[in-house]
C-alpha cells in the first residue's frame, strides 16, 4: 500500500519517476484508475537523501505521464517545470490537481468528464477549455482572475480562492453555485460588489485579515444558510452579530 493514496475519493498509484515503470505501475495505467506524480531532483528517505539526474526523471515523468492517459484521477505536485501537454489527451479524466507551475498552455476543451480542477499557483489559469466542461462541479484556484473566471462552466457548484475576490468577478453568472470559499486575503469589503449570488448556501472564510461591510453579506447571499470562519476569532464574533440568528455561523479551529 506504499504506493498508493487516496484521492479525490479513488486510489491513486503514486510515481516518483525516479525509474522506469514497475510492473505493477504498467498494470495500474493499464486499468486507468489514479495516478499522483512526485517527480523531484532528490530522493528521501526516512534518514538519508540523494540527488537524482534531472534530466532521467524528467524523462520518465514523460514516459509515465503519456502511458497514464486513460486515468480519472490525476494529481501532481512537484517544484520542477514540466510538460503537461500530453494532458490534452486525457479523455478518461475527472478530477485534476496540480501543486507547481504551468509554464504553458493546457487546453482541456476535450476532457469533457472533468468534474474538479484545482491548482495552487496562479499559473493555473493558464488552463483553457473550461468553457466546454459541462460537468465541471468543483473549482479550486490561487488569485483568481476575471478573465478565466468568466470562461468557467454555469455547472461549477462549488468555488475556492485562495486571495482577494476582485470586484469585477460576477459571482451571479455561476447560477448553480452552492458553496464559495474565500482563504488568505487581505481585505473582504463586502461594499465592492454590487452582485447577488443566490444560489450560494455555503460560505468558507479562512485565514481573512480584515472584513468590511459584513452588513451586506445577507444581500450579496440572499439565502446562505451557513458561514464558516477560521483563523480570526474577532471576525467570526464580527460575523455571527452581523448575519444574524437565521444563518449559522461557525468557527473552525483546526483549517
Amino acid at each position: 500500500m506504499q504506493n498508493l493514496e487516496r484521492a479525490h475519493g479513488r486510489w491513486n498509484y503514486k510515481y516518483q519517476c525516479d525509474r522506469d515503470l514497475s510492473l505493477s505501475a504498467r498494470i495500474f495505467t493499464l486499468f486507468g484508475l489514479g495516478a499522483t506524480f512526485l517527480p523531484s531532483a532528490f530522493w528521501r528517505g526516512k534518514t538519508s537523501w540523494r540527488e537524482l539526474d534531472e534530466a532521467e526523471v524528467l524523462k520518465n515523468f514523460n514516459k509515465t505521464l503519456k502511458a497514464c492517459k486513460r486515468v480519472k484521477s490525476l494529481d501532481i505536485r512537484t517544484s520542477m517545470q514540466l510538460d503537461y501537454s500530453p494532458i490534452e489527451r486525457f479523455r478518461h479524466l475527472t478530477s485534476l490537481r496540480i501543486k507547481g507551475s504551468l509554464e504553458s498552455e493546457l487546453n482541456l476543451s476535450g476532457s469533457k468528464n472533468l468534474e474538479m480542477l484545482y491548482g495552487d499557483n496562479s499559473s493555473f489559469q493558464k488552463i483553457s477549455g473550461t468553457k466546454d466542461l459541462s460537468r465541471l462541479r468543483y473549482v479550486s484556484v490561487n488569485e483568481l482572475k476575471p478573465s478565466w473566471f468568466r470562461e468557467l462552466p454555469p455547472s461549477v457548484e462549488r468555488l475556492f480562492i485562495r486571495g482577494r475576490l476582485q470586484p469585477s468577478i460576477d459571482l451571479a453568472t455561476l447560477p448553480n453555485l452552492e458553496q464559495l470559499g474565500i482563504s488568505n486575503a487581505r481585505l473582504l469589503d463586502f461594499g465592492e460588489y454590487d452582485w447577488i449570488a443566490d444560489s450560494v448556501k455555503v460560505l468558507d472564510l479562512t485565514f481573512i485579515k480584515d472584513v468590511q461591510n459584513a452588513n451586506l453579506i445577507s444581500q450579496r447571499f440572499p439565502f446562505l444558510s451557513t458561514c464558516n470562519v477560521a483563523g480570526d476569532e474577532g471576525i467570526f464574533k464580527e460575523l455571527s452579530q452581523a448575519l444574524g440568528p437565521n444563518i449559522e455561523v461557525n468557527f473552525w479551529v483546526d483549517a
